[in-house]
């Protein structure tokens, strides 16, 4: 005798194996946009370096750059912002798709538990 709710069954596993799929390239995709986030902020912090050595360069030569320097400042810790800001999001928007999906194959796991065996 055949099990009725097989077919189904073996559907639902399809289903659960696709979104398992899928949870896995947005692992994937977070850690890409984590990574360009990441080389993005250590550029940003070589090239700051680099100009925080010009500015003492040019104090050390005598000139004025306070003025310069707190400009330099502003842009630097808005940088830091941005980058905080946009790794938040990033972690934030990628959980909540983890989630929804996770979501959805605790669902299918439940429709093919609680299918009969017949």
């Amino acid at each position: 005798m055949r099990d009725k709710s097989a077919d189904e069954r073996v559907v639902l596993s399809r289903e659960i194996l696709f979104k398992e799929n899928q949870i896995d390239e947005i692992n994937r995709e977070y850690r890409n946009q984590e990574n360009q986030l990441e080389r993005f902020h250590s550029e940003m912090n070589r090239l700051f370096n680099a100009e925080q050595e010009l500015y003492d360069q040019a104090q050390q030569e005598g000139e004025n750059t306070s003025w310069k320097e707190a400009e330099f400042q502003a842009v630097r810790q808005e940088v830091q912002r941005v980058v905080s800001t946009e790794s938040e999001l990033i972690n934030q928007g990628y959980g909540q798709a983890r989630m929804k999906i996770q979501d959805n194959i605790d669902q299918l796991h439940k429709e093919r538990k609680a299918l009969p065996w017949d």
